[in-house]
């Protein structure tokens, strides 16, 4: 039967082997009879120095990828090799640093990608502070109702009215080229988002077409007036 949590919602294997795991552990023996109470010193070695750490990283907590998508990122993070994204190199390279200690991170320190349609974060872990960083991979826009949003994706979208090529059509062809297959409900929201624009350009183009259209035959109509005119005279 499968796990529930205490407010009735199903648990993942994953989360459900890490809840028997927390239970066997409080209900091992040997803490059960260990004294809390006394205190432990640490041993350390002799040419132990309280500074020597700092740029040694064998003290960190060896994860593993699986272990800190799921109880990081919710699963939401893919291998950094698994396929191709549009990157601005140069905002790429300025992004790499870090939110709370403002270093400079290194790329070897990458661990995965959270994808966001064509682009996406680069999740860097910094060695200083140990902190998971979201590194965004290109350039990005404000949105009324929710993150920023990463301008590649907007210009999919405009694209496609240019073209005139559907969702399907669009994937197959980043399947060919490796890139990520991007969602049918992105591409209706930034269709939301550039549709009003280009409609407006649309009829501002057609309004300038009529008045200029207007103009000319106003002109012509008052040429054909003045040469009426003269033969009259005449």
């Amino acid at each position: 039967m499968p796990s529930r949590k205490k407010n009735g919602r199903f648990l993942k294997n994953c989360q459900a082997e890490t809840y028997k795991n927390r239970l066997d552990n409080i209900s091992r023996p040997d803490l059960a009879t260990t004294d809390f109470n006394t205190f432990f010193t640490p041993d350390f070695d002799t040419s132990f120095t309280p500074g020597s750490f700092q740029h040694d990283h064998t003290y960190q907590i060896s994860a593993s990828f699986d272990e800190i998508n799921e109880f990081y990122f919710s699963g939401k993070l893919k291998p950094i090799g698994y396929t191709r994204h549009v990157i601005d190199i140069q905002t790429f390279f300025d992004n790499m640093r870090c939110s709370r200690c403002d270093i400079t991170l290194k790329l070897k320190d990458g661990i995965g990608i959270l994808p966001a349609g064509l682009c996406g974060h680069l999740i860097v872990r910094c060695y200083n502070c140990n902190d998971f960083v979201r590194v965004a991979m290109g350039k990005t826009h404000n949105s009324s109702h929710g993150p920023r949003i990463f301008d590649v994706n907007t210009k999919l979208a405009t694209g496609m009215y240019h073209s005139g090529i559907g969702p399907i059509q669009l994937n197959n062809l980043f399947t060919s080229l490796n890139l990520p297959n991007v969602s049918e409900s992105l591409i209706r929201r930034r269709c939301e988002e550039v549709g009003p624009i280009l409609e407006n350009i649309a009829q501002q183009s057609v309004d300038n077409a009529l008045f200029e259209e207007d103009w000319n035959n106003s002109i012509s109509r008052r040429s054909l007036s003045e040469k009426g005119l003269r033969k009259v005279l005449q």
